[in-house]
């Protein structure tokens, strides 16, 4: 991120953004919060807006490392109960095996 230089607009304190990238003057705008010292731009209808953020990445990144982090623990959690002998899902995965080479026997001997 680029470096912001700290300046004083009507005694409130604000941020100057870098110039030449499409961002506001400096942030926070009149209308924002304090604590959105960030210039950042967003996506919006096929076009780049430049606004003020609160942090100084996307919000759809911080969305996405959630997201990511549920499904990839999601994805441990089965992966370890699928391979951990002593999970109850593979207690019943065994026991399944076990009842249908049982029933296979049972045919066989039949016959």
């Amino acid at each position: 991120m680029n470096s912001y230089f700290e300046g004083s607009l009507s005694g409130r304190k604000i941020y100057w953004c870098p110039g030449g990238q499409g961002h506001l003057a400096y942030c926070p705008q009149p209308t924002d919060p304090d604590s959105y010292t960030y210039c950042c731009t967003f996506y919006y209808l096929g076009q780049d807006k430049p606004s003020c953020c609160l942090f100084p990445f996307h919000t759809g990144v911080v969305i996405a490392f959630i997201i990511s982090a549920f499904v990839i623990a999601g994805l441990l959690i089965f992966l370890t109960c699928w391979c951990y002998p002593s999970c109850p899902l593979a207690k019943r995965l065994q026991q399944n095996h076990d009842e249908e080479i049982a029933l296979q026997q049972r045919y066989l001997t039949r016959g």
